[in-house]
Formats: structure tokens, C-alpha cells, sequence
């Protein structure tokens, strides 16, 4: 393989990866544009982060309540964790509508998981091999992807490695252990505050320090993680009393007990995606990588295992298995924190073996790797996104939104497929409602998207009503 370590030019090798991970992140922010398509969880974000900027959570609450309990199906929880809001809030000193802006701010944010996965694997891999670990997620199409959406998976991946990483070394260091104890603390309340299911690493500090509190020399360390879990609860309960209360634990199933077979699909699920994400290649190709990589597993598993430190396999066995249970699937998505640990078997595995062919196929993997993952950047791109309602603030879109703002009153109830969207670009309360039967008096106006599939018992019911906004993908009727 590749000898970085002994490498003649280490030094102009590590300085080539760190200007091409800058160019990367630079490319990136840049490529990054001003629409957003209709995953509407983004609107769920700004309108919180809106209510935060005003400091008026009355209009919100409201809407919020009656589109939990109007609407035909369940739409999201009624508030995300409200870290993420806090910070998108600074978008709104400079624009109330220009989403391009808060998806920047969300890029910058997502920086802290990188910055985690070189903290976490500096020194147990050479800078080098660091540098390209993140250079492979840095160009990946999944995170550029991502990029152009308003959520919080990568940033707050980045945040809960960064707590376990403060954890380890408020485990290991002898000195100042209460200053590392209490940085983890912080970095915990900041976590759970940002995504729910990062609560696991409250479960991963307790296991830890359960497994650790019989050994004499832990004893101190058993002492400071029990008073930092405690000191984070609190500020976790400090922060949550700030804002309204989310219910997402109390109405969303987080934990699937009924069968089996929850399990099993996500793990057949699951691995089809890692090895889709790591080996994006050719059968034949992947079948050969596989094939070695495997091999070459059961001669350095050992090492591979004494790299990794007790608190992360409690992390990666604990993150991994709440997913497993976890009964929807979105993706890739949810197994973002675990995902540099993947690259890092991978890079030890080749490390550890020796010989020429060894050799080869890592400098096949590297530059075939890069080399689709580059090929991202040149994908024909969308010619006009302002004109395609895929996008929810098209000129299309906006064209309705502006009818709804200029002719009707803020307290009409609009029923349209993505309501937390329509609430974000109209300041008008909505719902999703998809039968006529669940219709009511309060309900308004009905937004049909005309992209979309509508029974036809709700088609029926609208030609009886007025149309009073068309366009050529929106119309919208009088109920």
C-alpha cells in the first residue's frame, strides 16, 4: 500500500491533501444553492430559529399545535431539538426568506464532524492517512448532497463524537480531569440538544463507567463521570426550559419491540447501504475488494480491535443496535457517526497487511474511490431551479405563497402535502390532509401540488370548489 509513514515527501504529501481538503470545502460551499426541495423538516428548523430571532413563540406554538392535531397523518414531531434553531437564528439579522444563507450556516456547522474525525483519529493514524479518511467523506455524492439541505445529521454527528472523544480523554488523562470531565458535560447537553438519538451517549458514559468503577486507578475517573452526567442532565433541563417542549419522544416511536423482523430489515438494509457507500464501484470490482478485505480481516482483527478503545466499542455497539430497533429507515443518513469508523477499518486493514498485492489494491481503492466521488462535481447540474417545483421556493411555488400572504388572513387554515413548508414561506397555519372526510369548517383553502398523486375521492371533492390560484404545477381551491 501506500507508505505514508516512511514516505520521502511525507511532508509535501500532507501539505498536497490539506490544500486539496481546503479547495474541496471551499468547492462545496460554494456549489451550494439557494433552493431546497420538499423535504420540509428545514421549514420545521427556520421556524423555530424565526420564533428565536423575535423572541414570539405564540404564532408558532399555535400553528404547531393545530397542525399536530388537524392533520390526517403525522407530520414530524411539534418541536426539533432546539440547539439548531438557536444557531440558524443568527441567519435571520441578515434575511427572512433567502435560504441559501441558513444552508450555508448549516455547511459551516457541519465542519465540527470533520473536525471530530480528526481529532479522534490523529493519533492512532498517520496525519496523512487522516487527511484522506476525510477527503473520502469530503467528496463523497452523500455529504454533497446533504449540503444542499437545512438538517442537522452531520452537524450533530460532529457534536456527539466530539463528546466521546472528551470523554476518552477525560477518561485517560491524569491531570485536570475535573476541566475535561466538565468539557464533556457541556458537549453532552449540546448533543442531545441537537439530535434526540444522540442520548445514547448517555447510555455509553453510564455502561462505561459501570465497566470501569472496579478498577483501583478508575476510581477518580468513576467519581467525575458520574457528577459530569449529572451536571449535563441539568444543563440539558436549563436549556429545554428556555423553549416550548418537544414532544418527540412522548408521540414518536423511537424503539420497535414488536418483532424480529424490524431488526433483521434494517440490518440487511443497512449494510447494503455501507457497502454502497464505501465500495461505490462495479460488481466484479466490489466482489474482488470485498473478497480481500474480508481475507485480510481474519489476519489483523486483532489489531484492528486493540486500536479501537473500550468507550467506542461501547459507543459503536450502543449507536448501531438503538438503530437496529429503530423502526423507520431514511438512509445512510442515520448512521453518519459510525461511518469514519468504517474508513478507519478499512484503512487498517490494508495498513496492517503487507506484500505487493496488498499494496496495489489499496492504491486501486484510494484512486477508484476518489475518483467516483470527483465525478460528483460534474454531474450535469439543474438548468434552472427557480423553475422547477421540485424545489419548495420555486417561482411556481412563490407564486402561490404570495396569493395565499396577499388574500388571505393569517388566521386561515391552508391544507397542503408539506405543511410545515407552507407555514415557513406564508406565516399561514396548515395541515395535511389527503380524504375529504377529515376535512372540517376551519379548513380554508386546499393547495393541490399537481406533481403529486391525490385519491380520487379528494379530485372529485375539489371540482366542486372554487379555483381561485393556477399556475402550471400549483392550484388552489376555496373549501
Amino acid at each position: 500500500m501506500i507508505n505514508f509513514e516512511n514516505h520521502g515527501r511525507k511532508k509535501n504529501l500532507r501539505l498536497f491533501l490539506s490544500i486539496s481538503l481546503f479547495i474541496i470545502f471551499m468547492t462545496n460551499f460554494f456549489l451550494i444553492h439557494g433552493s431546497h426541495d420538499w423535504g420540509d423538516d428545514f421549514s420545521a428548523y427556520l421556524m423555530q430559529a424565526k420564533a428565536i430571532h423575535t423572541g414570539d413563540f405564540s404564532q408558532l406554538d399555535n400553528c404547531v399545535n393545530d397542525r399536530i392535531r388537524k392533520s390526517e397523518f403525522q407530520v414530524g414531531p411539534n418541536y426539533y431539538p432546539w440547539l439548531m434553531p438557536v444557531l440558524l437564528s443568527f441567519g435571520f439579522n441578515y434575511t427572512h426568506d433567502n435560504i441559501l444563507i441558513f444552508k450555508r450556516l448549516d455547511f459551516l456547522l457541519s465542519l465540527f464532524f470533520y473536525l471530530s474525525v480528526f481529532l479522534i483519529f490523529r493519533n492512532r493514524l498517520d496525519r496523512n492517512y487522516v487527511l484522506f479518511l476525510i477527503l473520502a467523506m469530503a467528496t463523497s455524492p452523500f455529504f454533497l448532497d446533504f449540503s444542499q439541505s437545512i438538517l442537522t445529521d452531520v452537524f450533530s454527528s460532529g457534536i456527539l463524537l466530539l463528546s466521546l472523544y472528551s470523554l476518552n480523554l477525560a477518561a485517560l488523562k491524569k491531570k485536570n480531569k475535573a476541566a475535561y470531565f466538565l468539557v464533556f458535560s457541556i458537549l453532552c447537553a449540546l448533543a442531545v440538544n441537537t439530535r434526540t438519538s444522540s442520548v445514547v451517549i448517555y447510555l455509553v458514559a453510564f455502561v462505561y463507567g459501570l465497566l470501569i468503577q472496579f478498577r483501583r486507578t478508575s476510581l477518580n475517573s468513576s467519581f467525575f463521570l458520574l457528577s459530569s452526567l449529572l451536571f449535563s442532565l441539568v444543563l440539558d433541563a436549563v436549556f429545554k426550559s428556555k423553549f416550548p417542549i418537544s414532544d418527540y419522544l412522548d408521540n414518536h416511536e423511537i424503539v420497535s419491540w414488536q418483532s424480529v423482523a424490524v431488526i433483521s430489515q434494517n440490518a440487511i438494509y443497512y449494510c447494503r447501504l455501507l457497502i454502497e457507500f464505501y465500495f461505490p464501484f462495479s460488481i466484479y470490482e466490489n466482489i474482488i475488494l470485498l473478497t480481500f478485505i474480508i481475507f485480510q480481516l481474519f489476519k489483523v482483527r486483532k489489531r484492528i480491535v486493540n486500536t479501537v478503545s473500550l468507550l467506542e466499542i461501547i459507543f459503536l455497539v450502543a449507536y448501531i443496535s438503538l438503530h437496529l430497533i429503530y423502526p423507520y429507515q431514511q438512509g445512510i443518513r442515520f448512521l453518519i457517526p459510525i461511518i469514519p469508523y468504517g474508513f478507519l477499518f478499512i484503512i487498517l486493514i490494508f495498513k496492517k497487511s503487507k506484500g505487493f498485492f496488498n499494496r496495489f489494491a489499496f492504491c486501486y481503492y484510494v484512486a477508484s474511490l476518489l475518483w467516483v466521488n470527483l465525478g460528483s462535481y460534474i454531474n450535469p447540474p439543474v438548468t434552472n431551479r427557480d423553475l422547477d417545483a421540485n424545489f419548495a421556493n420555486s417561482v411556481y411555488a412563490k407564486e402561490a405563497y404570495d396569493y395565499l400572504k396577499n388574500n388571505t388572513l393569517v388566521s386561515d387554515r391552508v391544507v397542503f402535502f408539506k405543511p410545515r413548508a407552507l407555514h415557513f414561506f406564508t406565516d399561514r397555519c396548515s395541515v395535511w390532509i389527503e380524504s375529504p372526510s377529515f376535512l372540517s369548517n376551519s379548513d380554508k383553502y386546499f393547495l393541490l401540488y399537481k406533481s403529486r398523486q391525490y385519491t380520487p375521492q379528494m379530485i372529485t371533492f375539489l371540482t366542486r370548489k372554487v379555483r381561485v390560484f393556477d399556475n402550471e404545477f400549483f392550484a388552489l381551491y376555496a373549501l
